[in-house]
């Protein structure tokens, strides 16, 4: 059973008529006529998917671990010119999207990309092999 089913069946249980979601604060119903919280969980809210592009064939979708940004140089007027950035993603699977959320078919798209050129280069080591033979 959905979230949004025993929200609804506690709603008619309750005879509540109104249900209010937000992020960043518990669900709330309203009972005749008071606003009463579900329960003290707090809503997340839905992050933007981030994705992470290292040419056509790599895009995936990924979460922003960590960014650290050290500026090292500066010029007169004390613009940084020279700074070292460090990133850190976590890769997220299929496993962490539902099959309707756009982040589910990309990271598939990324897994049949791998496979294709899985079997290009085992095609082109075979070949290399192939042309070095000679027959005599």
């Amino acid at each position: 059973m959905s979230t949004m089913e025993r929200i609804l069946r506690l709603m008619a249980e309750k005879k509540a008529s109104d249900v209010y979601l937000s992020a960043n604060a518990p669900a709330l119903i309203k009972i005749n006529g008071e606003c009463v919280p579900i329960n003290n969980q707090i809503l997340p809210p839905e992050a933007p998917l981030t994705l992470f592009v290292w040419g056509p064939e790599r895009v995936l979708p990924v979460r922003l671990e960590s960014l650290n940004i050290t500026e090292e140089a500066h010029d007169a007027l004390l613009n940084p010119v020279r700074a070292r950035v460090e990133l850190s993603l976590n890769v997220l699977s299929a496993h962490d999207f539902k099959a309707s959320q756009p982040g589910f078919y990309l990271f598939m798209v990324h897994q049949v990309m791998k496979e294709i050129l899985a079997v290009t280069n085992v095609f082109n080591s075979i070949q290399s092999v192939g042309s070095g033979l000679r027959l005599t």
